[in-house]
């Protein structure tokens, strides 16, 4: 009991422990908005950007503030900001817009809600004004409505009056003709009543209408009815926007396409002469029946393969059922099923797989199978009888058969009577073993010990290293001369980034006020004020050897004469440079470490 109280408090403090430091060490939250154009054109973007910093992984800003704009894209990224060689991780959301009209619009403020509390950003204002090209609103939008810049939609079905289950061919055409048709969106039609399947994911062509040649684009799915009576199969509608040239002009309209209303009459198929198996199934299939072994013993099992193929909503036809027989015993076992498009049709395969288990000797028929379907092509019914398939089934060996009457027996166990009533393919236990309880004391587990063990060195080494650190604070002079040649290698590395991408100027003023922070950090002095001349009555009288002192003087007149007279210097002498300042503030470090 002592050790599993004494876990108890070392986990508790643990969990103290951890939720007191990410208190500590828990970054403020704040939100900024910031746009890349101030004033834009009807016919420009503007990109609206939202930095959130202080989360992990912040939830999705609300939108409500883009009433005056279409959103053409949107993305979420993470970056990395650097401020004197400390790293920051923040989240930005992107939003790619276009203005609906023209004036003063307003972009926000974005919002989101984040561990009960709300964050907002600033709203900022665009101008947008008109350009070359002109903007038409919203207006009356027929199928032809600008003469030579035709665009409109087309939504048909194959057939207007099917059976139940039976396939219906949807399609769906855009056309447009010269111009350009820019962001568009497709909205599908209303097809609740029915079972999708995709026939062709998108299809581009030239057609030609009356003597004019268009470009289409085409979408086709399989319907299949699952009631009967009308159905309503609602509109398609394609929103886009149109550019054409008309009278020397540019012309952007907002267009909404709408095609017109699909009835579809869904009937049962005819009771007249409508076979006694018959499921539902509308279609044309094929179907066979294979089974193996085609010869064996009594109780041993048979596997049966039923498969079925062709055309139709074969998703939805169930394993045909066996005439049931007392000389066989029936288990089901598992379906597969493949579908695919061919054409304007949708072809499908499935397999219902089953067990028979013989229950006599001698030659057998297997039960009858047989599959029914409605044929709307040619509007009749079709029943498939694969032919009889006969099975050998051997008689039980003695031994075999001495076992087969022990199962009449009953046997005493554990002060309760088991009777064995028949034997099937799922066995039965006859004997019942009694294992002995092992009791296992969790504390005493090896992997128990070794986690909380780790737990605790974890807590110790953390307290003696905030103990350090306090120390170094309170003693203020040590605390900077100790970090000076971290903070120095940190903005070196920095430095080299600047180095690279040949920003020379920035390179040789951040060079300068990084060796000044450091002096100033080692000799515990303000680094205002620091020049080449305190900066070597300093170090001269820190008795730093002369040689050392002549080149970190050199080193900051160089830097000056950069930064204040314009002096010129090569990649190749700045990167000779940078390699110099390292090693001889490496000798310095060693000197006063």
């Amino acid at each position: 009991m002592d050790i599993l109280k004494n876990t108890r408090i070392i986990l508790l403090v643990f969990l103290l422990s951890f939720l007191l430091v990410s208190f500590l060490y828990a970054e403020e939250i704040k939100v900024f908005s910031s746009i890349d154009k101030e004033q834009i054109t009807m016919a420009d973007e503007v990109t609206f950007s939202l930095d959130v910093y202080g989360i992990k992984n912040p939830p999705e800003p609300k939108m409500p503030f883009l009433a005056d704009f279409m959103v053409l894209y949107s993305n979420t990224e993470k970056r990395v900001k650097i401020v004197e060689g400390e790293y920051t991780i923040y989240t930005v959301f992107y939003f790619e817009l276009t203005p609906l009209k023209e004036g003063l619009l307003t972009i926000g403020p974005a919002s989101f809600e984040y561990e009960g509390k709300k964050y907002k950003s600033r709203p900022l204002e665009v101008i947008v004004e008109a350009s070359s090209w002109l903007y038409e609103k919203d207006g009356e939008q027929p199928s032809h409505d600008i003469e030579g810049h035709e665009l409109f939609v087309e939504l048909s079905v194959d057939k207007n009056e099917v059976y139940l289950h039976e396939q219906v061919t949807l399609i769906f055409r855009f056309f447009h003709h010269r111009g350009q048709v820019e962001k568009i969106q497709y909205l599908p039609p209303g097809t609740r009543d029915f079972m999708k399947k995709e026939l062709v994911k998108e299809r581009h062509f030239k057609e030609e209408k009356e003597g004019s040649w268009y470009t289409v684009t085409e979408l086709k799915e399989a319907l299949f009815p699952i009631r009967t009576g009308k159905i309503i199969i609602t509109p398609a509608i394609i929103q886009c926007y149109q550019t054409y040239k008309e009278n020397g002009s540019y012309v952007i309209k907002k267009r909404e396409l709408r095609s017109k209303e699909i009835e579809i009459k869904v009937k049962l198929p005819p009771f007249l002469e409508q076979p006694v198996n018959f499921k539902g199934a509308i279609g044309s299939f094929d179907f066979s029946v294979a089974a193996w072994p085609r010869v064996l013993k009594v109780f041993e099992p048979v596997n049966i393969e039923m498969k079925l193929s062709g055309f139709g909503n074969i998703e939805s036809i169930n394993m045909p059922q066996f005439a049931l027989s007392k000389d066989f015993k029936v288990y089901e076992k598992s379906n597969e099923i493949e579908s695919a498009s061919m054409g304007d049709k949708f072809y499908g395969e499935k397999v219902f797989r089953t067990v028979l288990i013989p229950q006599k000797p001698g030659k057998q028929f297997l039960p009858e199978i047989s599959f029914s379907f409605f044929n709307p092509e040619e509007n009749c019914y079709r029943e498939i009888k694969p032919e009889p398939i006969a099975i050998e089934v051997a008689v039980l060996s003695r031994e075999e058969q001495k076992f087969k009457e022990r199962e009449n027996i009953v046997k005493p166990d554990i002060g309760k009577k088991i009777q064995i009533y028949s034997r099937d393919i799922n066995f039965i236990k006859e004997e019942i073993e009694v294992y002995p309880s092992i009791e296992r004391i969790f504390y005493k587990a090896g992997s128990f010990c070794l986690i909380n063990g780790g737990a605790l060195i974890f807590l110790l080494g953390l307290y003696f290293y905030q103990r350090r650190k306090e120390k170094l604070k309170i003693n203020n002079k040590a605390f900077r001369c100790k970090d000076a040649y971290k903070k120095f290698k940190k903005r070196m590395l920095t430095l080299r980034k600047l180095l690279e991408r040949g920003e020379l100027k920035f390179f040789y003023i951040n060079l300068n006020e990084i060796m000044q922070e450091y002096l100033a950090d080692k000799f515990n002095v303000s680094k205002v004020g620091l020049n080449k001349v305190s900066i070597n009555e300093m170090l001269k009288n820190e008795n730093i050897p002369g040689e050392i002192l002549a080149k970190v003087k050199d080193y900051f007149e160089l830097c000056e004469g950069v930064i204040f007279a314009e002096d010129e210097i090569s990649g190749e002498d700045s990167i000779q440079l940078f390699e110099d300042v390292e090693k001889i503030f490496k000798e310095l470090e060693k000197i006063y470490k």
